[in-house]
């Protein structure tokens, strides 16, 4: 009788990240029950903590922008660049051209913009 290696682990990481994440809007609604806080600034505490150990890993430099979904927990993380003509600063500026090629939604975006 064999087994399918899903009940033995290969894809237990898989169900472990889902299981990560909702278990992460959980703590927050918890945390929030116990000490009565708005568990919409637990989750934007969790957002910024998020940043700020990105910006230590990836230069402070950087501009860093965390997004959790409310809804699954997702957790996006984002470099927020301006679009400049020339830019001087890579980790802080873009070109226009090079922003469209990151993502074509920026094609209506002009100099002095924000992308992520």
């Amino acid at each position: 009788m064999g087994f399918s290696p899903f009940f033995f682990g290969a894809n237990k990481n898989m169900l472990n990240k889902r299981a990560d994440k909702l278990e992460l809007l959980r703590i927050a609604e918890a945390v929030a029950l116990e000490k009565s806080i708005d568990k919409e600034l637990i989750i934007s505490s969790m957002e910024t903590g998020i940043a700020k150990a990105a910006k230590s890993k990836f230069g402070q430099e950087n501009e860093i922008k965390v997004s959790i979904n409310r809804d699954n927990g997702d957790i996006e993380l984002f470099r927020k660049l301006i679009i400049a003509e020339n830019p001087e600063n890579a980790n802080t500026e873009i070109k226009l051209e090079d922003a469209i090629n990151l993502n074509e939604l920026n094609k209506d975006k002009s100099i002095g913009d924000e992308v992520l």
